[in-house]
């Protein structure tokens, strides 16, 4: 496995020879990516290593994007380890998400974990083609969801 994590940038990058996670942070957007065969073995370290990740958006809103139209799928194995990182996600702010997931396998995984979390939404209303729409919806979310605080602030 190849770990590389650069804070100056706010970045992580794990790597095994079937799959790949990569997370980085671009202002109040969390991006990322995933692409083969999502294992435990990168799950476990992205459980890990999202805490650090998270600390400087702590208390500001921000969204998460997931581009996961590459991968294909997590090995039932991993799920636990989705699960604790999406956990860390909301205890740490996240208001919003946007995913890109092509793999029917892993949008059905995808709405799985999020439920776990205790997600009440379906993932198909956070689905989107590319990242440019995505990207617009999750500042649009991020952006009323500042409004709202500050009418009740």
């Amino acid at each position: 496995m190849v770990v590389h994590t650069d804070d100056s940038k706010r970045q992580f990058h794990f790597r095994t020879r079937h799959g790949e996670i990569s997370m980085e942070v671009h202002g109040n957007i969390v991006v990322g990516r995933f692409s083969g065969a999502i294992s435990s073995n990168l799950t476990s370290k992205l459980a890990s290593a999202i805490t650090d990740l998270l600390a400087p958006l702590q208390g500001t809103p921000w969204g998460y994007l997931s581009i996961s139209n590459l991968a294909e799928g997590a090995t039932p194995d991993a799920e636990q380890g989705l699960i604790d990182a999406l956990m860390v996600g909301f205890k740490m702010g996240v208001v919003c998400s946007a995913y890109i997931i092509h793999s029917p396998v892993a949008v059905a995984q995808m709405d799985r974990v999020r439920k776990a979390c205790g997600a009440t939404d379906d993932i198909r209303d956070h689905l989107f083609s590319d990242e440019k729409s995505a990207r617009e919806y999750l500042n649009e979310k991020i952006r009323a969801y500042e409004n709202a605080q500050r009418q009740t602030g």
